[in-house]
């Protein structure tokens, strides 16, 4: 989009603009645009257009010259005369005015400006359209458009085509191309042909008059009676209708089409008794019609009777395929029953009949994501996207697609057809967002993420994305802030607690860490992720037992997940109970045999328990080789060099951590440990014996060496004249605490 006037904007004479122009203001005078213009839902121009293609979402006065296309969206209002090559009406759009055809459009002035690449051929691919046989056709699918400046409406292969069905404008070429006011006439046929359109185009008043003229040329014309009944009854004057119906059938008592007036119209007066017997009237006379059966299956639905009711619609479907309303109907139904493949066929069988409908479509398309089909779904969204452009909800659908299969270019150019048709709108901004960040794009990223913020100032979600990205960029109080307003207006915001536990955790504030992430654990109490962050939360308070009880239930939920068993690590290491901290990093390590935490932690406890001292050596070289600058994994590589009794080596990487953490009191003891304190010679090994996870703490002969393991450290601790008075902080790291 190269331009966009917001609401609240005022302009007045004579406007010249280029490319894609969004205009959601007001605007008095004449009006030039080179490319696309939208006018937005709360737009007014007032004045004549002259553009390459529009799209009116708002109110226009004045006459339209669109040299390509006219798009008129539902709940749009346009008074005044239109002159294109293609024009779109969706229902519920209000067109008051003549139409005129032209021939093939020149290029735009975007479409002139571009040189064909070489090697590329101009062959546009076809689309849905309608065969000359009247049957709906299907081809190959347009080539998507490689950029945003690519977005251009389709040209069709027929000069007229109204793309929505029963809308208010109902629009007649004359020879001449414009509207039927240039060659009216008064005889019967054509006042009774202009008193039809007019119900169609909702213009009852007027559609009453013409039928009240034909009445004076003729009382014997039962179609004259059966229109002027069509009238009332659109209109609700049920009794009046009633009259105008039963007076065609004395006319004419063979045709059931005025029967089934009739029926209709008892059976919205609630009478349904006298509905059914003339549905039933017209079945034995006529057991092919399938209208009188579709009629009936609809009155047994407001009678309650849904079972006969379906079987009718059945019936009517059966008797004529081509009815497109007894496959829609039965399509509602059956989502209604959950029968979702049921729907699907019914839906498809619309879509067969009338394919060039994007609302069909649209509708098959969400039926085949809730039956689990997504690729078919996927095809039918693109294709709604093909057939009308100007389909905001499907335009979002296939680039939410688009980012989930992690073609973030192609959802990039599909948002980006999103925001032209609905820039204001929260869904698009934080979908840009999300597929900017995916590109590593981070400025606009935080430019999306912040509209979509401003457009909504209450959306939780906005918040919330917008402070995750801040504090990936390290904006940690801004990023906070914005955590901290996302859980404020949204307090069951689980992922933003989560964000705030971790930013708390970072600052080493484990107290609102912790209850940040029971916050988040609260409002979904089955995540792994956040059940072992408040596990470790309880670890590293000092309350072992309580993130052990949580550990044990995460486990049960994911039994393979590398990082609940690592959780159990450090919970019984914080315990005492070395052994059983061993067997859970051990397996920890198998499941994620390149975690350095897991190997730092594994090293540190055989260097603990003076057992594996090879492999803990491997493992904590590793893990220095990895992060030479990290003073914990340095301190624990000395601490097994320390119990391999090579104190010189441990003193020497113990300096080299002091270098890199000079007001570490923890590490300072170290030193004058390793330096001070002579090495006790290495034991025999001790197997750490199996045992299954119901035994871990249950206060068995095995607990008590558990503990008589503890209470030896502690006791080595104190031993040694350290100068301090938490001197059994010396045999448990800091960092792995």
């Amino acid at each position: 989009m190269d331009s966009y006037l917001q609401k609240g904007v005022k302009l007045k004479g004579v406007l010249h603009i280029k490319g894609t122009v969004h205009m959601d203001g007001d605007f008095e005078g004449e009006l030039i645009a080179e490319d696309h213009l939208i006018i937005g839902k709360s737009g007014l121009v007032t004045g004549n257009i002259d553009t390459y293609d529009i799209t009116n979402m708002g109110s226009i006065q004045g006459t339209i010259h669109a040299k390509n296309r006219v798009s008129l969206m539902a709940d749009s209002h346009l008074v005044g005369d239109i002159s294109t090559h293609h024009l779109v009406v969706e229902e519920g759009s209000n067109f008051e005015g003549r139409c005129k055809m032209i021939e093939t459009p020149a290029q735009s002035h975007a479409a002139s400006a571009r040189v064909t690449q070489p090697g590329r051929q101009n062959q546009p691919g076809l689309a849905h359209g309608v065969m000359s046989d009247g049957s709906a056709g299907e081809s190959e699918m347009p080539p998507e458009p490689d950029s945003i400046s690519d977005f251009k409406l389709p040209v069709p292969d027929l000069n007229f085509k109204v793309l929505a069905w029963g809308t208010s404008a109902v629009l007649l070429v004359g020879l001449l191309g414009w509207g039927y006011s240039n060659f009216r006439g008064d005889d019967l046929g054509s006042i009774v042909s202009r008193g039809q359109m007019l119900i169609e185009q909702k213009k009852y008043t007027d559609a009453e008059g013409e039928y009240l003229k034909a009445l004076k040329i003729s009382r014997s014309n039962p179609e004259v009676y059966a229109g002027l009944g069509e009238v009332y009854f659109r209109k609700k004057e049920y009794n009046q209708a009633l009259s105008q119906f039963q007076r065609s059938i004395e006319l004419k008592p063979s045709e059931n089409t005025y029967h089934l007036q009739l029926a209709r119209t008892y059976s919205e007066k609630g009478q349904f008794q006298e509905a059914t017997k003339i549905y039933k009237s017209v079945i034995n006379s006529d057991p092919k019609n399938f209208q009188a059966f579709y009629d009936l299956g609809e009155l047994r639905l407001r009678e309650g009777k849904r079972e006969v009711a379906i079987e009718n619609i059945q019936l009517a479907a059966r008797l004529n395929p081509d009815h497109i309303k007894s496959h829609e109907l039965l399509a509602d139904l059956y989502v209604e029953d959950n029968k979702i493949e049921e729907a699907v066929g019914e839906m498809r069988e619309a879509v067969r009949l009338k394919g060039d409908d994007p609302a069909l479509r649209m509708t098959l398309a969400e039926l085949l994501v809730k039956g689990g089909r997504e690729d078919e779904a996927f095809k039918e969204f693109r294709e709604v996207t093909v057939l009308s452009p100007e389909n905001f909800a499907a335009q979002m659908r296939v680039a939410a697609i688009y980012l989930q299969r992690k073609n973030y270019d192609k959802s990039l150019v599909t948002y980006q057809k999103a925001a032209i048709l609905e820039p204001s709108d929260i869904h698009v901004q934080t979908g840009l967002g999300a597929v900017y960040l995916k590109k590593n794009d981070f400025q606009n990223a935080e430019l999306a993420f912040r509209k979509a913020t401003q457009i909504d100032p209450k959306n939780s979600e906005g918040f919330y994305q917008l402070g995750k990205l801040l504090v990936s960029l390290e904006k940690l109080g801004e990023g906070q802030t914005a955590l901290e307003t996302a859980v404020g207006l949204d307090n069951q915001l689980s992922d933003a607690h989560f964000e705030l536990g971790k930013i708390h955790k970072q600052n080493e504030n484990m107290k609102r860490a912790l209850s940040a992430f029971e916050m988040a654990l609260s409002a979904d109490p089955k995540n792994v992720n956040y059940m072992v962050e408040v596990a470790n939360g309880y670890v590293e308070r000092k309350s072992p037992d309580k993130g052990i009880k949580i550990l044990k239930e995460a486990v049960a939920l994911e039994p393979d997940n590398g990082h609940v068993i690592y959780g159990l690590c450090s919970a019984y290491r914080r315990k005492g109970f070395y052994r059983m901290s061993i067997r859970h990093c051990e397996k920890a390590l198998g499941i994620l045999p390149q975690s350095y935490e897991v190997m730092n932690r594994l090293a540190w406890l055989y260097a603990k328990k003076k057992i594996n001292l090879d492999k803990g050596l491997k493992l904590s070289q590793a893990t220095v080789e990895a992060f030479p600058k990290r003073p914990d994994y340095l301190d624990t590589l000395a601490e097994v060099h320390y119990s391999r009794r090579d104190a010189k080596l441990a003193v020497d990487l113990m300096k080299t951590a002091l270098e890199l953490a000079p007001n570490s009191g923890y590490y300072k003891r170290q030193l004058w440990r390793f330096k001070h304190i002579k090495p006790k010679p290495l034991k025999r090994p001790i197997p750490v014996p199996a045992r299954s996870p119901e035994s871990e703490d249950t206060g068995d002969a095995s607990s008590a060496a558990q503990a008589s393991d503890s209470q030896s450290l502690v006791s080595e601790s104190i031993d040694h004249d350290i100068p301090n008075s938490e001197a059994v902080e010396a045999v448990a790291p800091v960092n792995s605490l």
